[in-house]
């Protein structure tokens, strides 16, 4: 048992760790920073009733001379408090605070645990080289500040109650070579939005209820898990090409910023989305259990499939390649002026549901296919030439067909009544 000042020690062997902290006398000696270092053997705490009170800043090296880790750092004792940043070194590290948990610098090459009796926090880099599962816990909000590399699977959990931005990442990037799941209590919001690397599965989820908002980026592609968002809320992804394992509710809006060059595929039959805005992406993909509304501004610099009905637009829509709308029993509307369709445009829905679409420019039509019989009108506008892709059908029901050009413009269409 130590006090009054700094600690130092260095050991050829493991360290066996009872009660440290400060000496109890009147007036009260706080231990100030505490330095341990095994060069060959691991560092630990002997029984569970034995605890670490450092005042200062705490390093723990379970390592040899030349700085690589040879043996394991396990500090997990409920007692522990650590008023410093707590940085550590060793094959598997496991850190656990009663109190508030800033962690320093931290090398494992197998697996870190980190576990606040409050808040978490960053001073130092996180480099786990192994592919061992990491993890974070907090009672508290989770701080994401500094790079931090996980060979393996990460979980990060806080409990804290909100409402408010729980998990937050204010800088540093994230690379996790294994899954990487997210939890925050119920109406929450989790925040993963600098240029991270991902390499599995991301999972966001509430502990009890359902998540507020969800930010997450990716420098990679990136696979979403099943995501169910409360009431309004938003999921905004940035990645270079997006794709899900599980089936994405989002009551708000879903913004999707692929780039250019990247594809996006949501089909998952189960979606269900209020707006969704298309920011920039290649070959698009989204299937909706009942219909979207187009967002703006939405990008398409290759084909876009739409799985879903779309109940209206916020603002134009801009596809280079191929539009295909596939919507089921429901209507379609794409009647905003300022749209502009690349090599052609193709429809079908069932029942009585309208199809409005409306071009900029000039409108290629492919194939246009509407319920024999139902009542379903067909709205077609564009501000140049109206004209059919050969070998295409246009079918509709009963219901009135309106072709609105403007002066000099050529209308070249077939049109079967089913």
């Amino acid at each position: 048992q130590g006090g009054g000042g700094n600690v130092t020690l260095v050991n050829n062997n493991s360290l066996a760790l009872g009660n440290i902290g400060p000496v109890t006398v009147t007036p009260a000696v706080a231990m100030g920073n505490l330095s341990l270092t095994a060069l060959s053997g691991s560092i630990y705490q002997v029984g569970t009733g034995t605890s670490l009170n450092v005042g200062g800043n705490a390093t723990f090296l379970a390592q040899t001379s030349a700085g690589a880790p040879n043996g394991a750092v396990i500090l997990n004792n409920l007692g522990n408090a650590f008023t410093g940043s707590v940085a550590a070194t060793g094959t598997t590290v496991v850190i656990r605070d009663s109190t508030a948990l800033s962690l320093g610098a931290v090398t494992a090459s197998t697996s870190l645990v980190a576990t606040s009796g409050g808040a978490f926090t960053q001073s130092g880099a996180i480099n786990v080289t192994g592919t061992g599962a990491s993890a974070i816990n907090a009672t508290g909000t989770v701080t994401l500040s500094q790079n931090s590399t996980f060979g393996g699977n990460l979980s990060v959990i806080s409990t804290a109650v909100g409402p408010g931005t729980t998990i937050n990442q204010t800088g540093g990037v994230l690379s996790v070579g294994g899954n990487s799941t997210f939890t925050a209590a119920g109406g929450n919001s989790i925040s993963v939005g600098q240029a991270n690397t991902f390499t599995g599965t991301v999972n966001f989820s509430a502990s009890s209820g359902n998540l507020a908002n969800v930010t997450v980026q990716d420098t990679t592609a990136l696979q979403l898990g099943a995501l169910t968002l409360g009431a309004g809320g938003n999921l905004n992804v940035i990645a270079a090409g997006i794709t899900q394992s599980g089936a994405l509710v989002v009551p708000g809006t879903l913004t999707l910023q692929a780039g250019a060059g990247n594809s996006i595929t949501l089909d998952n039959v189960a979606n269900n989305f209020a707006t969704v805005v298309i920011t920039s992406g290649n070959n698009v993909t989204l299937a909706d259990a009942n219909s979207i509304i187009l967002g703006t501004p939405s990008i398409v610099s290759g084909n876009l499939v739409l799985n879903s009905g779309i109940s209206s637009q916020t603002g134009p829509i801009t596809v280079v390649g191929t539009t295909t709308v596939n919507a089921g029993a429901n209507a379609i509307n794409l009647s905003n002026a300022g749209n502009d369709f690349g090599t052609s445009v193709n429809l079908s829905n069932t029942g009585a549901n309208a199809i409005s679409v409306r071009d900029a420019g000039s409108l290629v039509l492919g194939n246009i296919s509407m319920s024999s019989g139902a009542a379903g009108t067909l709205a077609i506008q564009a501000g140049g030439d109206i004209s059919q892709l050969a070998g295409t059908t246009i079918t509709t029901g009963t219901g009135a067909v309106q072709i609105t050009g403007v002066n000099n413009s050529s209308v070249t269409l077939e049109i079967g009544r089913a």
